[in-house]
């Protein structure tokens, strides 16, 4: 059985923020948070969220770090 995709996630993550009544600004806020992580791993292409290890996370972090802040967003390496 393979893992959802990530982009179902994101869906299903974002439909149980407005199931629990999360303010439409807080569950857009956490989507653009979201985003640049996504795209990272898409460019890695990683697309079921099993296939995200350790060192993706690391990897990520490491980018974010070496991304000038007004650039972070979507652009992620």
């Amino acid at each position: 059985m393979s893992s959802p995709r990530i982009d179902r996630l994101l869906i299903e993550f974002q439909q149980r923020l407005r199931l629990h009544n999360y303010a439409e600004r807080t569950r857009a806020e956490y989507g653009r948070l979201l985003l640049p992580f996504l795209v990272f791993l898409e460019k890695k292409k990683i697309t079921e969220i099993g296939r995200v290890k350790r060192e993706h996370l690391l990897a990520y972090h490491a980018a974010l770090l070496n991304t000038p802040k007004r650039a972070r967003i979507g652009v992620v390496a």
